[in-house]
This record gives structure tokens, C-alpha cells and sequence, in this order.
């Protein structure tokens, strides 16, 4: 929920590619996001919100196709 008072929801993203380790897509989600507030600030728009939620899911995602949970951030 945000300052003002959103809910705001990403779903999982989809990526070509077997899961082969869930390890470390929890702090790929984290450390996207701590990235996000520490560049952007935290008062951050509900689209910016968007926005960062969509990235950490992409990099959690292509986390999720490597062994041993090393955060993967796929080119864009």
C-alpha cells in the first residue's frame, strides 16, 4: 500500500526458460526496489510504483533461471 493509499499488484512475469532455483528471488525483488527508492526517493508515483514492481518481477524472474540464486538483470 502506498502513502496515498494504493494497492497496487504485479503478477509474476513469465520468462522463456525453465525455473531451476527459487533461491534469491525474494532479495532480487528487494535489492530492485531498495535500487529504486535510493535513485528515485520514496515518494514515489503510483506508476513509478508500477513500474518498479514490473522490474524487480523481470529480474526475480530471470533469477529464477539460474542455479544458486545469483540476481540476474536479462537485457532489456
Amino acid at each position: 500500500m502506498t502513502r496515498a493509499g494504493a494497492t497496487l499488484h504485479h503478477p509474476i512475469v513469465g520468462l522463456p526458460g525453465r525455473i531451476v532455483d527459487t533461491m534469491g528471488a525474494s532479495t532480487a525483488v528487494l535489492a530492485s526496489i531498495v535500487e529504486t527508492i535510493y535513485r528515485d526517493g520514496i515518494d514515489l508515483t503510483d506508476d513509478q510504483w508500477m513500474q518498479a514492481l514490473a522490474k524487480s518481477q523481470f529480474i526475480a524472474a530471470a533469477t529464477c533461471r539460474t542455479i544458486g540464486g545469483i540476481l540476474e538483470i536479462p537485457p532489456a
